[in-house]
């Protein structure tokens, strides 16, 4: 498939076979319902497809791209090509309308410069199950990243919330047409079975607690009455040093204080 690639699309089409083959290796997208973002040229699209999803769904910007699309995999029942922007799309009605509610699983290689929120995005949905995509390999080194290292903060922190990661690996920039200026990686998360369910709240506690980094977990919070004070009592009470950093604490103790603030929010 002919395309020039467009740069504002942040385009890096995946060219490599073997890099095809171990992601499907780790994403197992059989009898599974798939959402693939940014097929592109429709390189990680035929892969998918021989594994004989349930369904795939795929969310294509580039206009230009649609025909193309259309002409290679019209013939598959099983595939459905969407002409949007991934990000203002309702993903939860179309989850609703095209999976009759059923879990997904996410298959992409996605554009550097939207990768972080078309993540959030799909944080926000619970039912999609597992998370498969390419990222700049910085990206990914935040989500493996712990507490109180350089690259840990707010990101970290939202996906190991509710994902665990099964398995990475590094990927060349060698492999990409048209070559981008960093190396990627290819990173497997799924669903945890516990995780906060006010999700929208919980992740603007986080966002707010790593808002200013220069300042203390504490002060980061004041602008909100409710987080202050209830991270206050608890920071007390599990004998913290209450000038501690946000990028001090792990996941787990985010989670811990969060509960605390849904019980004091349903009382």
């Amino acid at each position: 498939m002919n395309h020039k690639t467009k740069k504002k699309f942040g385009q890096n089409f995946l060219m490599d076979k073997n890099i095809l083959d171990k992601i499907i290796l780790l994403s197992k997208p059989n009898k599974k319902n798939i959402i693939e973002i940014g097929p592109g040229t429709g390189n990680l699209t035929k892969y998918i497809l021989k594994e004989e999803p349930k369904k795939l769904l795929a969310f294509e910007i580039d206009e230009d791209l649609i025909p193309l699309l259309k002409d290679e995999f019209s013939s598959f029942e099983n595939f459905k090509l969407i002409a949007s922007d991934f990000l203002k799309v309702n993903l939860e009605e179309i989850i609703e309308e095209e999976f009759f509610g059923e879990n997904v699983d996410v298959i992409a290689n996605l554009p550097y410069y939207i990768s972080s929120r078309i993540i959030f995005k799909l944080l926000e949905n619970p039912q999609v199950n597992s998370i498969g995509i390419m990222l700049q390999k910085e990206l990914v080194e935040r989500i493996v990243s712990k507490p109180s290292t350089k690259a840990y903060g707010r990101f970290s922190v939202a996906l190991n919330s509710f994902y665990e990661i099964e398995d990475y690996f590094i990927v060349s920039r060698n492999v990409f047409n048209p070559v981008p200026k960093v190396d990627s990686a290819f990173i497997k998360l799924n669903k945890r079975k516990v995780f906060p369910k006010e999700i929208k709240d919980y992740l603007e506690f986080i966002k707010l607690s790593f808002a200013q980094k220069r300042k203390t977990f504490l002060n980061s919070l004041k602008t909100n009455e409710l987080f202050y004070n209830i991270t206050y009592k608890y920071l007390v009470k599990q004998n913290y040093d209450l000038k501690i950093r946000a990028e001090s604490l792990s996941y787990k103790e985010f989670i811990n204080i969060y509960e605390e603030i849904e019980k004091e929010k349903n009382a």
